[in-house]
């Protein structure tokens, strides 16, 4: 066992000193990257094999098809090959593409960028040409040098006598016909709205779906275009991918979900839905590229791509908006349309005295979550209560279902045993009605703060009698010392008070004067900070206002949202301006959310805006 022993341990050892050795060089060995043609220079029919050879990494990102003018150029495929020598070891692959002329000629092919190890390489440019086959030597001269005799028919292997097919050989197939596409079937689309009649600020689900003939590759390009004045669409989230079979043929299925809403009550007739895309159509191949070989390097195709740009439509849709009902408004009805339910929870029920009550009113259900306004709280005798903060918690990709949480903040004004109620109101329109939700008032502790309780303290007044006795023993024959004399152990400085002390004023004013000049530093630092004074501020923000409103080289989306700024901040308080600030909302929000807020304003509308806002003659305070 011992000679065994020995002999396995030796070899375990080799094993682990030329891994010792070899390991580092692997790892430490360079990249490079070459390219080369196997054929520099054929005839016409023939093709060539252009190899690019990446040593020292194992992967490398290299290009699907090389553009060169008058080749086709596609990668067929990898090889890796490793290699010792001296005790080296280095790794190479190499990718194969293959050259096929489209004509005869001389041809340069470009570099090829690759990226290898975090880097990126270049090869150099190769040379390659393509003879006319007519050019090339006649079947007799081939023949005679090889041995062959010249009097044998042209394309006839040796040994078949009179030119009669023998097992193995197989006559040329006759070239196919180009591949007919029928284009009306390359790609269509179909657009469905469950519901087409619909009341204003309801959300309805849309689903569009896309087909493409799954024997094309598709490259979408851009996204789905649909939408019109008057309407609201929420963005496309990320398509589903599916097969499906129509009328004996295969469709790659794009599938886009979305919601839309309409924002004004009328008949509406809503373009298709487009989407542009390219895709790659089969063409032809060149005389001497209809070999079956050729078709299998090519991975199956029967020819060489022809891109074709497609813009694939929907129907259009009509839509017939309802108007919301006056009769039976709630006054809490804040806007929310479709089916909801209410709770509510008090977040802190014991606040200490003074602190605030946080009351979180949460309403879920399916809806307009985005337009949903604030419940109303109701029994707030004795509170005091702020706008409260909303967060929507979402249950699908859509916003379309989830729970919207409301957060009230309370202060007591007097001892409370109860939180207000609250009161939410919405539109229901499967049953045409306006619904009312209440919750009730939750208890709680909670009361008023006050001013913190002062620490009397009580000094007891020293009666005459005392008073010598806490006097010092000399002061006791201070009857008998003159007016003016000093006290034995007591100095002038003693009975000095601070505020008379001189060096007391002198410290006292200078800390005064550094505490003032820090806190200009600080206040004009914020002020710099803030760019400027609030009046210079507002003055500079108006004068923006101005300028981008008069300009007229802004879209229109943002120069009605400027001029909506620009109103609020200049122009007084009166009836006018309350009708004009709701016009100009009304129509920046059909421009912000509906079609032409991308465009540049017309120049009759820009006039009339001018005239609304009358710019001329206001000036900026």
């Amino acid at each position: 066992m011992k000679p065994f022993r020995i002999i396995t341990r030796g070899f375990v050892a080799s094993v682990l000193l030329a891994g010792a050795l070899f390991a580092p060089r692997l790892v430490a060995a360079d990249v490079s990257v070459s390219a080369e043609l196997t054929h520099p220079q054929i005839s016409q029919g023939e093709m060539s094999e252009l190899q690019i050879k990446v040593t020292g990494a194992q992967q490398a990102d290299v290009p699907q098809q090389i553009q060169a003018d008058g080749l086709q150029i596609r990668l067929t495929g990898q090889s890796t090959q490793v290699q010792m020598v001296n005790f080296k070891v280095s790794s190479s692959v190499i990718y194969s593409y293959i050259v096929m002329p489209l004509r005869t000629g001389t041809f340069t092919i470009p570099g090829v960028t690759v990226t290898a190890d975090g880097r990126q390489f270049r090869t150099g440019e190769l040379a390659f040409k393509v003879d006319d086959s007519r050019s090339a030597p006649t079947p007799s001269s081939s023949s005679a040098q090889m041995g062959m005799p010249s009097g044998m028919p042209q394309g006839i292997p040796p040994g078949i006598p009179g030119g009669i097919p023998m097992p193995g050989f197989q006559q040329r197939r006759p070239r196919p016909a180009p591949q007919r596409v029928d284009e009306g079937k390359l790609a269509f689309g179909e657009i469905n709205c469950p519901k087409k009649t619909l009341y204003a600020g309801e959300m309805t689900p849309v689903e569009i779906r896309y087909y493409f003939d799954a024997r094309y590759p598709v490259q979408v390009r851009g996204r789905v275009d649909f939408g019109c004045e008057g309407i609201l669409v929420e963005r496309f989230p990320d398509p589903k991918q599916t097969r499906e079979d129509r009328d004996g043929v295969t469709y790659n299925v794009l599938t886009f979900h979305s919601l839309l809403s309409a924002v004004k009550p009328g008949s509406l007739d809503v373009a298709p839905a487009k989407l542009d895309c390219e895709m790659q159509l089969p063409g032809g191949l060149p005389p001497g590229f209809d070999d079956p070989v050729f078709q299998q390097l090519m991975g199956g195709q029967a020819g060489f791509g022809q891109p074709k740009e497609l813009s694939v439509k929907t129907s259009g849709l009509h839509l017939e908006v309802l108007p919301l009902p006056k009769e039976g408004r709630p006054e809490s009805f804040a806007g929310a349309v479709g089916q909801f339910d209410i709770d509510s929870i008090v977040s802190n029920p014991h606040p200490a005295p003074g602190d605030p009550a946080n009351l979180v009113v949460k309403i879920g259900g399916r809806g307009n979550f985005k337009g949903m306004g604030a419940p109303v709280l109701t029994q707030t005798d004795g509170w005091r209560s702020y706008p409260p903060s909303d967060k929507f918690d979402s249950s699908d990709e859509l916003s379309y279902t989830g729970v919207k949480s409301f957060d009230f903040t309370l202060i007591a004004q007097q001892p409370q045993k109860e939180s207000p109620g609250c009161e939410f109101s919405y539109f229901d329109p499967t049953s045409a009605k306006y619904v009312t939700l209440t919750s009730k008032p939750l208890p709680l502790i909670a009361s008023p703060g006050g001013p913190s309780p002062t620490i009397a303290s009580s000094v007891p007044a020293a009666s005459p009698e005392a008073t010598p006795a806490r006097l010092p023993a000399a002061s006791r024959n201070s009857a008998s010392l003159k007016e003016g004399e000093p006290m034995s152990g007591i100095t002038l400085r003693s009975w000095t008070t601070p505020v008379q002390r001189t060096e007391f004023l002198i410290a006292s004013l200078a800390m005064l004067v550094a505490t003032a000049a820090l806190a200009g530093i600080l206040a004009y630092f914020k002020i710099q900070a803030q760019g400027g004074t609030a009046a210079s501020r507002r003055r500079k923000h108006i004068a923006e206002l101005r300028s981008l409103i008069t300009s007229g080289t802004s879209d229109a989306g943002s120069t009605y949202e400027a001029a909506l700024d620009y109103a609020e901040l200049v122009l007084p308080h009166s009836d006018k301006r309350d009708a004009l600030i709701s016009g100009l909302t009304e129509r920046r929000d059909l421009l912000k959310y509906g079609s032409g807020g991308s465009l540049t304003l017309p120049a009759s509308e820009h006039r009339e805006l001018l005239g609304l806002l009358d710019l001329s003659s206001t000036k900026i305070s």
